[in-house]
């Protein structure tokens, strides 16, 4: 007697002509309506009130009760969400500062109504948890792990939340530094025959906003990274021994990267000229 059950007709959409059929659809709806004191915390409510609604007068059996309504010492408990936090991949350039791992890197599961991490999971600033990884800046893959965050002298202690509790997915995720690329220019030679080259006189490239190139040569160390210098990054060598001036179409300059922290393109290496000079005749009284 409490519920009232109807059927009512509403115009669905279909695939052929018309387009929309008529469909009967049946609910079933409480007579009644209860209330409770307001807030949507995790708590205890009191209920405040039970009272027919505009169902009721729809239901017939009603009439054959004599029904009280009343709510005495009944209670609404609204219990905590359960959240799951774990990390999640993420990676950078080589050169570059971590990331805030706690902002970046975090994936929250079981959070309600729109609400975010940062409004759920700080505070006073800071986030009830941290992501760390294992130690180094070479280029290469790392694990980020999760833990409580200390507060109190340094002591781990795990907040109480107003409306959830948390647990940390034991999963651990991956942060990679990935190689910085360089755009490097071999600058031009010349040499006497059967001489060396200048194994380090290239300039290193920047992009402008406009999509050009500016080298630079005499502080080409200022761009690399984690104050690394040219001489422990890239040589130069050359195969080449014939004298004469060698222009770019025939690749005069070979380079090897000495450092696994960077990578050059194809394309990003750039050739300049090689010239090899005649030596000097002496005559046989001054050899």
């Amino acid at each position: 007697i409490l519920s009232f059950t109807f059927t009512y007709t509403e115009m669905e959409r279909i695939d052929t002509w018309p387009f929309w059929a008529p469909v009967e659809r049946t609910v079933t709806v409480p007579v009644y309506d209860v209330t409770r004191v307001e807030g949507e915390n995790a708590g205890v409510y009191n209920l405040t009130g039970i009272a027919p609604n505009r169902w009721a007068r729809y239901n017939e059996n009603l009439n054959n009760y004599d029904i009280t309504w009343t709510v005495s010492n009944h209670k609404l408990t609204i219990n905590k969400k359960a959240l799951t936090i774990y990390p999640i991949d993420g990676e950078k350039v080589y050169g570059e500062p971590d990331p805030d791992f706690a902002e970046t890197n975090v994936k929250v599961e079981g959070l309600q109504f729109d609400e975010t991490p940062a409004e759920v999971l700080k505070v006073n600033g800071h986030y009830i948890y941290k992501v760390t990884r294992n130690a180094g800046e070479a280029a290469g893959t790392y694990t980020l792990t999760i833990a409580d965050n200390k507060v109190n002298n340094n002591e781990v202690v795990p907040f109480v939340l107003t409306n959830y509790t948390y647990t940390y997915n034991p999963t651990t995720a991956k942060f990679v530094i990935k190689q910085k690329p360089l755009i490097v220019k071999a600058l031009d030679q010349t040499i006497p025959y059967a001489t060396e080259i200048n194994k380090y006189y290239i300039a290193i490239g920047t992009v402008n906003q406009d999509g050009s190139i500016s080298y630079v040569n005499k502080k080409a160390n200022d761009i690399l990274a984690n104050n690394d210098k040219v001489k422990d990054v890239i040589e130069l060598s050359t195969d080449i021994t014939a004298v004469g001036t060698h222009d770019p179409s025939e690749n005069p300059y070979k380079y090897t990267l000495k450092s696994a922290n960077y990578s050059i393109a194809e394309e990003d290496f750039v050739q300049g000229y090689l010239t090899i000079s005649k030596l000097p005749y002496l005559p046989l009284d001054e050899r």
